[in-house]
């Protein structure tokens, strides 16, 4: 897309705006940008697109690539994270099979992928977090299972119930083998 545009992007945009960008993408997605390569990669070799030496060739350099693009070495000037691993791969292997990498898919595609990586990597993060609180609540209610708490409702005071209320909720361990 940069080679219809005439002018330069301006310094202040590349490194106010789109430098922080292309920081956190490395920041939160670069080993999932990594494997969704990977996976492309494969998926090339099974359908007969190239050959299982190119796919080994790709695969080798793109584990080059997730293990020695840093930081620093992100260059603004490739736009994204995308162009930057590319740009690497590429310098790596060469264009004749790097290139080949980005055949019959679009950016979209790649990016509706690394999109659904980290919603699920989220989510299993915050079910992570969800099922340690369950195991303090256990913990707690075997400390004070001789505590009787009241219940309210509307202000009123109504059957007494121990602590072993909260127990009930904390069965999320099948939600859990869902994802």
């Amino acid at each position: 897309m940069r080679e219809r545009i005439n002018e330069p992007m301006s310094d202040y945009y590349k490194n106010s705006i789109e430098l922080p960008l292309l920081l956190d993408d490395y920041d939160h997605i670069f080993d999932e940008e990594i494997y969704v390569q990977k996976a492309y990669a494969l998926m090339l070799v099974k359908i007969g697109v190239i050959t299982d030496q190119e796919g080994k060739t790709i695969l080798a350099g793109l584990e080059h690539v997730k293990q020695n693009l840093k930081r620093e070495d992100l260059d603004i000037d490739n736009e994204d994270l995308y162009f930057n691993v590319q740009q690497s791969l590429v310098r790596e292997i060469g264009i004749e099979v790097g290139g080949k990498l980005h055949m019959g898919r679009s950016r979209n595609d790649i990016g509706s992928s690394l999109n659904r990586m980290i919603v699920r990597k989220t989510t299993l993060s915050i079910m992570e977090k969800l099922l340690d609180l369950q195991k303090e609540i256990v913990v707690k209610a075997k400390e004070e299972k001789d505590i009787i708490i009241t219940g309210y409702t509307h202000t009123h005071t109504t059957c007494t119930a121990y602590l072993h209320g909260p127990l009930l909720h904390c069965n999320s361990q099948r939600t859990k083998q869902r994802f």
